[in-house]
């Protein structure tokens, strides 16, 4: 891989990353559409954004022998073409074909999700926080642009039609990836990376675990249910245009982030502060009839979407010594981390179904953002995650 232009290696990642997030996020747009053509529960509206974080938890520990044994060239391209196939499926047959779409593209992204980083630490040694920050970035701005056009086209053209359009850039990822098809990150002939018993030990890895957990659930609980809150004060179209303002939002602070945690010594002041504005964001949400505080949630909301997912990803490459560990730390977070975060969309909907109200879900998120000033002053301590 020496021999390969950086730069454009560089380009083929992110738009890797462009396939990263709209394909599922762009689902809580348009979740009423949905629900209206197949009358689904609030509970099964949940599992659709559910499904793919299980995806991520149960995958995402094979990923690092998967690289080991195809490399990531063949294993990126073969998750990618996952994709395209789940996007298509998910249109076909209903109610089924929507729900086993969308394992497809849950298993492709739950591969992304981990060899990212380790494809940054691996050719970007020296530029882990502007790689990271890139290709974070190319991620909210592809969802951010997801949410107002998917809205867009369902008004128009119905829900599955706003759906498929996602497989576009998914092919031109495809074929831009080809030429490194056989990239390797050359973990097969290295060290095998942190055991799983080790990781297992380290309170570090859980602190980053478990950070990764709670920022994914207030994430997945943003996607799947603001635009339908923002829609009992708001029109569909306006709903979607706001989840789009908050996911614009999101794109500096994703940028930033680890170019900002790249120059410090320790990140723990930066973890503090992204939990703080958390906090603001969730309690704002409860009040988000009123316009101060719709504004708040968007602006605290989105700054933290982009800052905290941005910042985990970046410790993964920071905190350990080599591309392998990065590999073993990223799918050790990612698996106990989704884990936890797809109790998140079904939560919610379980609670509103129960009590129909946004009252206690939203308090919940609430008390659950003040863990992230904790986890993040925890995780982002001067320490690098290393077996001897």
């Amino acid at each position: 891989m020496k021999e390969k232009n950086p730069i454009l290696l560089a380009c083929a990642i992110v738009l890797l990353a462009f396939c990263m997030r709209a394909p599922f996020t762009v689902v809580g747009s348009v979740l009423t559409f949905i629900n209206e053509d197949l009358h689904l529960s609030g509970s099964a509206s949940g599992m659709l954004t559910t499904v793919p974080v299980l995806c991520f938890a149960f995958l995402s520990l094979f990923v690092d022998g998967c690289n080991r044994r195809f490399g990531a060239g063949k294993l990126m391209l073969w998750a990618m073409l996952a994709m395209a196939a789940g996007i298509l499926l998910r249109n076909v047959y209903s109610t089924s074909g929507l729900f086993i779409g969308t394992i497809l593209i849950g298993a492709a992204i739950a591969v992304c999700n981990v060899m990212m980083p380790t494809l940054v630490k691996a050719f970007f040694p020296e530029r882990l926080g502007l790689m990271t920050g890139i290709y974070t970035t190319a991620m909210s701005l592809v969802a951010g642009i997801g949410s107002s056009l998917s809205v867009a086209i369902a008004v128009n053209s119905g829900w599955k039609a706003s759906l498929t359009v996602w497989i576009i850039p998914v092919v031109i990822a495809i074929l831009c990836w080809m030429p490194y098809r056989k990239t390797s990150t050359a973990l097969e002939n290295q060290t095998k990376g942190l055991s799983l018993s080790f990781l297992f030990r380290s309170r570090t890895a859980w602190w980053a675990a478990l950070y990764m957990g709670i920022q994914c659930m207030m994430y997945y609980c943003y996607v799947a249910w603001f635009p339908t809150i923002l829609q009992q004060i708001v029109s569909a179209e306006m709903a979607g245009m706001l989840t789009s303002v908050y996911m614009f939002i999101s794109i500096p602070a994703s940028f930033l982030t680890p170019i900002i945690a790249d120059k410090m010594k320790s990140q723990s002041l930066l973890g503090v502060i992204i939990g703080v504005l958390y906090v603001i964001a969730m309690v704002s949400l409860m009040f988000c009839s009123n316009p101060i505080f719709l504004v708040l949630t968007l602006l605290c909301g989105g700054i933290c979407a982009g800052a905290s997912f941005s910042y985990i990803l970046a410790l993964f490459a920071m905190h350990t010594k080599n591309a392998a560990d990065a590999t073993s730390l990223s799918g050790f977070a990612q698996s106990v981390g989704n884990l936890i975060a797809a109790i998140g969309p079904a939560l919610m909907g379980q609670l509103l179904d129960r009590t129909g109200s946004w009252t206690i879900p939203l308090g919940l998120l609430s008390v659950l953002s003040v863990s992230l000033i904790i986890l993040g002053y925890l995780v982002g301590r001067n320490e690098i995650i290393a077996q001897e």
